[in-house]
């Protein structure tokens, strides 16, 4: 009863509040408990659907836990409900409820993969950012060649140049490793 109780008080945790880490060592803990019981009791269904309700809350939270990461965007969240069949609207005012409504215990790998890609999206849009800054205020001069027709530039702009050229691929690599 003290479990049930304990739990129904949790869900009502705004999604903002919610202390994965204490919530899991409490369930950890009503873990602990039930297994603490006399043996006899475990071929009955409660003692069965308690400690399969715990282990579901734990995973629950593990992945709850992983989706508080501030990579995740509402297109990431929109993938989750997707891939959980289960549709609910992401706000301030979302709870571990809502949360768990998802059933996050059967999708624990999709929700692993799905922050791991947020992730590396993070990396990527701030990979592109730097990008941007750095060639957007780039401006080059150019002027005729004195024997040719070609274009030349100025010795210090294609010195400004080559050690762009040197870093840019750094943050190029990181497009090709997030594939």
């Amino acid at each position: 009863m003290q479990v049930r109780t304990r739990m129904a008080s949790w869900e009502n945790t705004c999604w903002k509040d919610i202390n994965v880490d204490q919530m899991d060592m409490e369930t950890k803990k009503f873990c602990l408990d039930l297994r603490a019981m006399d043996k006899d009791l475990r071929s009955w269904d409660v003692y069965s659907g308690l400690d399969s309700t715990l282990r579901n809350y734990v995973t629950s939270l593990r992945s709850v836990g992983e989706l508080q990461n501030t990579a995740i965007r509402e297109r990431h969240w929109q993938e989750l409900m997707h891939t959980t069949g289960v549709q609910f609207s992401m706000s301030e005012s979302t709870t571990l409820f809502d949360l768990l409504s998802l059933h996050l215990h059967k999708f624990e790998e999709d929700v692993r993969g799905i922050v791991d890609k947020a992730v590396k999206e993070l990396t990527m849009e701030k990979v592109l950012k730097e990008l941007d800054a750095t060639w957007s205020t780039m401006v080059f001069e150019h002027e005729p060649h004195g024997r040719t027709a070609d274009v030349d530039a100025p010795g210090e702009h294609i010195h400004r140049f080559r050690g762009h050229q040197k870093t840019a691929p750094r943050g190029f690599a990181a497009f090709r490793c997030n594939r």
